[in-house]
């Protein structure tokens, strides 16, 4: 086994070892037996929240203790224990790590009041003091590694470093990456295969920030717990959350709600109790004193700003770098805006902050008053000054409302000087008012306004879809190209050709593109096609031939058009339409269309007919119908004129 490894996981089974000791991570919890219950208290099995606790699972096994951590998942465990001559722990560490790269498997972190060593070990069996990069001194393997404790100095697998550890007591925290897997054999001598069980391990409360950050609650309103329970061995029992009255006995400790859930029904001060017990027995207790009031003492004073100008100005630039981004463009016009959260700033004597319901109001140049919404954004309609603040109210519905009563009692200034008064931070200030209700004196902030100006420079956008195929002689019709702007923009377009050989020549030579073809689907983006666009524009060599786009503009044969977006190819190979739009902002965007690829010419077919040759018969037959026709029209219509008899004109 690789020396790297082999550290890693002795960093891994040291951590895990040191867990099971203290069975996990709890905030302000008492070990052993039920304490009395009075106020917080912090031990050693109190850690805050952090998911990488219980990133990894902790067994006893044939070698000892064993700590693994699952792919993808991290894990860190903290112990304390005696060090200082004499003092020293082995274990055996494995790794399904097996990237090429060079990584850190796990890390042992040895702490002492203000002084720690970080000893880091790699996939390659290297183990550095207090340095995650760079060179280490190489380990045989990581198996059976022993650490070894003298005065200011730290000995692994024989390996000696300088170190400022110099006090008998010192914490150990392990960190461990990817399938890695320690088992700590001894600890200080101990043989932790029998001597060490499963039961002297306690159990822990995790929690984030403590359970409450404020010791104020009303009575028979329910409150949510935010808290996980872990025991590495024997797994979690049960989770009990009771209470009493202070100075009662703690056999009157009450059931809440649910294990994750109270309510008190008492007034006064009042103790509430976490229990974690584990399925060995053992368990581990977390207490935190309230008092609890009556509702109606809640009022809209109860919940307020509290926020400085430092913050404040955090906030601002927060704002901004949402609404531009690193080109200097701002959000287009239509795009929401999701307003920063602050509700970090904004206190309630009686509930958390997830607790209370959040108000934003906010107003464009045009506005006359504010809009609220319940979202967690707003949409730009138009450029120019934007204001808004956040209101938030209780489950009494009670606190910072935006109502008449608020508009009588505060007024809205952004920064300068106002009746003596110098303004710093925007928003709803305290004042008192005349008879004529005019400001005559100005306060304390209220509810601060956070204010931000758009620019309509945002960038006309410009898609493309694929083009037709062309033929030589016939005209082509250019379409698919679709222009978005919120600025009136002007568009001009360039064509250019690409012969069928260089066509070729291209497709068949050049290594750099992925289609190897010169067309828009044959790279990674827009950008680098027009990149090697503009290169084929000036001429660029591949494999010894000069591959060159060229220039087609209205005079040449192919009658290009720009404005009607036609052309009529001449030639075979393809043709590209470069397309630049201009906004009036003075923003751009280039493109270049699919290529236009032109493979034949139009076919007209000469032919001498045979239509009299195959078809002479039916003329004569059509002659003597017709003489026939005429000759019956003649005997029907044409009448012989009479005689005149010379002998009867004589009598």
């Amino acid at each position: 086994m690789k020396k790297g490894k082999f550290l890693l996981l002795v960093t891994l089974i040291l951590s895990f070892v040191f867990a099971l000791c203290l069975s996990g991570a709890t905030v302000f919890a008492e070990t052993g037996a039920e304490g009395e219950g009075e106020g917080s208290e912090t031990t050693d099995n109190v850690v805050e929240y952090n998911d990488l606790w219980t990133g990894g699972t902790a067994t006893r096994t044939d070698k000892g203790m064993t700590l693994s951590v699952e792919s993808g998942n991290k894990a860190q465990y903290k112990y304390e224990f005696a060090i200082g001559a004499g003092k020293s722990l082995t274990f055996t560490a494995t790794s399904e790590y097996t990237s090429e790269e060079v990584k850190n498997i796990f890390y042992l972190t040895f702490i002492s009041g203000t002084d720690s060593v970080v000893a880091y070990f790699d996939s390659k069996n290297n183990v550095k003091i207090n340095k995650e990069d760079g060179e280490g001194k190489l380990l045989a393997s990581l198996e059976n590694v022993t650490v070894e404790f003298t005065e200011n100095k730290i000995k692994i697998a024989g390996q000696e470093f300088d170190c400022d550890l110099d006090e008998s007591y010192a914490t150990i925290q392990v960190f461990a990456y990817y399938n890695t897997k320690i088992d700590f054999s001894t600890i200080n001598g101990i043989d932790l295969k029998t001597e060490v069980k499963t039961t002297d391990v306690d159990p822990v409360i995790i929690a984030k920030d403590g359970i409450f950050s404020r010791t104020k609650v009303i009575i028979a309103h329910q409150y949510s717990v935010s808290y996980k329970t872990y025991d590495m061995f024997s797994g979690i029992k049960e989770n009990k959350l009771e209470y009493k009255m202070v100075g009662e006995d703690d056999s009157k400790y009450r059931s809440t709600v649910s294990s994750s859930a109270f309510e008190f029904r008492v007034l006064g001060e009042v103790t509430l109790r976490i229990t974690a017990v584990a399925s060995s027995g053992n368990s581990v207790i977390y207490t935190q004193n309230f008092t609890v009031e009556k509702g109606d003492i809640v009022t809209n004073d109860s919940i307020k700003y509290e926020i400085d100008k430092t913050q404040y100005d955090k906030v601002q630039a927060s704002i901004q770098d949402k609404i531009v981004d690193s080109d200097g463009q701002y959000i287009p016009i239509g795009d929401n805006f999701y307003y920063i959260d602050v509700s970090e700033y904004i206190k309630s004597d009686f509930f958390d902050s997830d607790e209370l319901t959040y108000k934003v109001y906010y107003a464009d140049k045009s506005a006359s008053d504010f809009t609220s919404t319940s979202s967690k954004y707003f949409e730009i309609t138009q450029p120019g000054k934007h204001v808004y603040f956040v209101m938030a109210t209780d489950g009494l519905g009670k606190g910072l409302i935006y109502d008449d009563d608020f508009k009588t009692n505060n007024e809205y200034y952004e920064a300068g000087e106002y009746l003596g008064v110098t303004i710093e931070m925007a928003g709803f200030y305290r004042v008192d008012r005349n008879d004529d209700k005019e400001v005559t004196a100005i306060h304390e902030l209220v509810v601060p306004a956070f204010i931000f100006e758009i620019n309509n420079n945002a960038k006309p956008k410009v898609t493309l879809g694929k083009q037709d195929t062309g033929v030589i002689g016939k005209e082509y019709k250019i379409s698919s190209i679709t222009v978005e702007s919120s600025n009136t923009t002007t568009k001009t377009y360039e064509l250019y050709f690409m012969s069928k050989s260089d066509y070729e020549w291209y497709k068949a030579n050049n290594t750099t593109v992925s289609g190897k073809e010169f067309d828009k689907g044959s790279f990674e983006n827009d950008s680098d096609y027009l990149n090697e666009f503009n290169a084929l524009k000036e001429g660029k060599t591949i494999n010894g031939k000069v591959i060159k786009l060229q220039a087609i503009t209205s005079d040449s044969d192919e009658e290009f058009d720009s404005l009607d977006l036609t052309f009529t190819p001449k030639n075979k190979g393809a043709y590209y339409v470069k397309c630049n739009v201009l906004a009036e902002n003075a923003s751009s965007d280039t493109v270049v269309t699919y290529a236009i690829k032109v493979e034949k010419s139009v076919s007209s077919n000469k032919y001498e007919s045979e239509f009299f040759k195959y078809n002479w018969k039916s003329f004569v037959y059509l002659g003597i119908s017709i003489a026939s026709a005429i000759g019956i029209l003649c005997v029907l219509f044409i009448k012989p004129k009479k005689k005149t008899n010379k002998e009867d004109k004589e009598i």
